[in-house]
């Protein structure tokens, strides 16, 4: 049975809000975030991506390049790639950092078919048509249902396990 995108949506939405919950765990305690699998810490150039004995998926590749070339190139974020293993299934991230708080997620299966293009907020996804979330990093709009203010920064955190 394929892998579904709503598999990958919640696989990835889980591991950025327990990236993010440890880093501003930290941040109030003042002290060094804990290691974590996160995706966010095993990103990679499409450079260091093409070296590998597999090739990228031509989708992979533009995603990466599209987001090289409107971010990474007008020196106001980053892009990398992370590969995942999901329900025994792997696939490819293209992620979007940029200088603030913001991104971007193009989720890809082994084929390179799209299983999701998320615009970010922190531990915030919203998941939308890959054009019109591609379309903000010319904008830097939002779309209507990621509400920023929904973020756990700046609030008190729940007891580990809660929302």
């Amino acid at each position: 049975m394929a892998l579904s995108p709503d598999a990958v949506h919640a696989y990835l939405a889980q591991d950025l809000k327990a990236y993010w919950r440890e880093h501003y765990q930290a941040y109030i305690e003042q002290r060094d975030p804990a290691p974590s699998h996160s995706f966010l810490n095993q990103r990679q150039s499409l450079a260091d991506m093409m070296t590998e004995a597999h090739a990228l998926p031509q989708s992979v590749c533009d995603a990466y390049r599209y987001y090289a070339e409107h971010v990474m190139d007008q020196d106001w974020g980053s892009v990398a790639i992370a590969t995942l293993r999901i329900q025994n299934d792997w696939v490819y991230v293209v992620h979007v950092d940029t200088d603030g708080d913001d991104g971007w997620l193009e989720v890809f299966d082994e084929q390179g078919h799209s299983l999701g293009t998320g615009r970010t907020y922190l531990e915030l996804i919203a998941w939308g048509d890959t054009a019109t979330l591609r379309e903000q990093v010319n904008t830097g709009e939002f779309p209507p249902e990621l509400d920023q203010s929904q973020t756990l920064w700046g609030k008190p955190l729940p007891p580990k396990g809660e929302s």
